[in-house]
């Protein structure tokens, strides 16, 4: 990923939040001599080393799952559209697109079955503390034979946060002006999540 300094964000406070905001992740791994690709939500445990997930049995990713395999995680926030005419002085300007990403490099491995439904729980209660899993109810238990899950032990995180930031305050505050005003439906959040982040 290609990272200037005005838009690389290292801070694992930080990168480790957006993990909890945009858990919703693009999981890459090498299968021979293709790559596979997943789209699932993923969990950060405690400790902020490892990640865990769950996929279906018939998943091609869960014949990749042994230990030590190398695994590339995407987590995606908001991003739009950034119209030169978002700028005070738009004649000299070019569109451009603004977004946040989080990069995740690490091993995955499969998870001990036996704790796959404690796992399920915490990831249940980061999403919806008002729902907990009936695990005596046998229409709900016997759906664990049919997932697996695994954990990714992370090696290296780093974020790419491009919103702006070589921008004068007076450009920024009128993109994010703009954004607000757009009638598309990624534009609110961007603007909100612009303003976190330059304040």
């Amino acid at each position: 990923m290609y990272l200037p300094p005005s838009f690389t964000e290292s801070d694992s406070d930080k990168l480790c939040q957006f993990i909890a905001d945009y858990p919703f992740a693009t999981v890459i791994i090498n299968n021979q001599n293709e790559l596979e690709i997943a789209h699932l939500p993923l969990s950060l445990n405690v400790t902020k080393d490892k990640l865990f997930g769950h996929i279906a049995k018939p998943n091609p990713l869960a014949k990749l799952l042994q230990a030590n395999q190398k695994i590339k995680v995407i987590f995606h926030g908001p991003h739009g559209y950034i119209s030169p005419t978002f700028y005070p002085e738009p004649i000299d300007q070019v569109a451009t697109w603004n977004y946040a990403v989080v990069h995740v490099d690490g091993v995955i491995e499969q998870l001990d079955p036996d704790l796959l439904s404690s796992k399920l729980d915490e990831l249940q209660l980061q999403q919806d503390a008002k729902y907990k899993i009936d695990w005596n109810n046998p229409h709900i238990s016997r759906k664990l034979g049919g997932i697996i899950g695994f954990e990714i032990t992370i090696k290296t995180i780093i974020g790419k946060f491009k919103l702006s930031q070589n921008r004068s305050q007076d450009e920024q505050e009128s993109i994010i002006q703009h954004l607000k005003q757009s009638d598309d439906a990624n534009s609110p959040e961007l603007a909100s999540y612009m303003q976190k982040i330059l304040k």
